[in-house]
């Protein structure tokens, strides 16, 4: 038997954002006596799942780099890495992390796999430049959703560009009664109160200052209704601060990260998203997968999992305050309705975004960049 074909990922940190979460989803169904999988990662401050990873058996090492200056710096200690690990392979995540490893492997002659998890031109110029400056020194692209891949379109045809779609664990995304009747009895929510809820990492792209807006609204049209933000992240500080300034402190509960936000995804009746820009979110496809219904802004790949009308509500982002609380209103009013659409998100996604898929698909290109 031949032996198995070392990958090395390589992404900026280990936090619980859905690029993260998927590398553990797809490490357990990897097929180790093909592949033997090690991660790295650059930012030492950030590393929620690293233990996830190593219960599985996978080495990871931290670069050390507390910013994104000295994460160029790290390239050279990358290709160490790179050459000490023997890896056969690198697949890369996200600009940064994307662009330091291919001038690493450069060095070492490596062959490079990178998926894009965003729009690219909703990057900084510099992250931009980085990225076309290195981007011929890669054998192939994972794009998330065909709107990532539309926008990689800028950086020509160099490099093939595969859209592997994200996917979620459906066996382990299912509704969790006991846990949500927990969580709202830790709120104080009553089991008929609406629950609107999301889970992300608080970053600019989110615009929860949209989001806390349109809570403000629909709490005026039904005060009963209660909101829910888990996660963290840089804006988590500007995020309190909007609801105490909407006048939402009893009213928007923000319960930081969670190891586990099935039973708090459980206790939502409704899933909102308000973002400016998206690849394709993980934490969108579990919501799905526990049979919630969406509401949502329609950018990047959002529009290729969620059918307006059917298994949720799509609005432009332009004035969508009003068309998230217009939307909102409908599903708080009619709970058959949520019911409905909750059922069809969870067989879209137990039809089209199950990590088997995912992975085969990720194994396909791997075989291509090895030739």
């Amino acid at each position: 038997m031949s032996s198995p074909v070392r990958v090395l990922q390589v992404v900026k940190s280990l936090d619980r954002g859905g690029a993260e979460v998927l590398l553990s989803e797809v490490l357990k169904r990897t097929d180790r006596q093909r592949y033997e999988v090690a991660f790295a990662y650059f930012s030492p401050a950030h590393d929620f799942m690293v233990p996830a990873l190593q219960s599985q058996g996978a080495e990871v090492f931290c670069l050390e780099a507390p910013n994104q200056p000295m994460m160029f710096a790290r390239a050279r200690r990358l290709a160490r890495l790179i050459r000490s690990w023997r890896a056969d392979l690198v697949h890369a995540h996200l600009p940064l992390a994307g662009a330091v490893s291919r001038l690493a492997c450069r060095r070492t002659s490596t062959p490079v796999v990178y998926t894009e998890h965003n729009l690219f031109n909703r990057y900084h110029r510099l992250t931009r430049t980085a990225s076309r400056l290195t981007w011929g020194y890669q054998r192939e692209v994972i794009a998330v959703s065909g709107e990532v891949a539309k926008a990689l379109e800028p950086l020509g045809h160099r490099v093939p560009v595969t859209v592997v779609r994200n996917a979620v664990n459906v066996d382990d995304f299912q509704r969790d009664e006991e846990g949500a009747a927990k969580v709202r009895q830790q709120l104080g929510v009553s089991p008929d109160t609406v629950l609107i809820g999301t889970v992300a990492v608080f970053r600019e792209a989110k615009r929860f200052d949209r989001w806390i807006e349109v809570a403000r609204r629909v709490h005026i049209q039904h005060p009963e209704v209660r909101f829910a933000i888990v996660g963290y992240g840089p804006l988590e500080d500007r995020v309190r601060g909007w609801v105490q300034a909407a006048g939402l402190g009893d009213v928007v509960f923000l319960p930081g990260a969670q190891s586990d936000v099935r039973p708090w995804m459980s206790a939502f009746d409704i899933y909102m998203m308000s973002s400016d820009f998206e690849g394709l979110p993980v934490a969108l496809l579990e919501a799905m997968a526990i049979r919630i219904p969406v509401v949502s802004t329609s950018v990047g790949g959002i529009h290729e999992v969620v059918v307006d009308g059917e298994s949720g509500f799509l609005v432009s982002p332009e004035g969508a305050e009003s068309a998230l609380t217009a939307a909102l209103d409908t599903l708080v009013k009619d709970a058959e309705r949520r019911t409905t659409m909750g059922r069809r998100a969870r067989e879209c996604v137990e039809e089209k975004f199950g990590m088997d898929r995912m992975v085969r698909e990720i194994g396909e290109v791997y075989e291509r960049a090895l030739v």
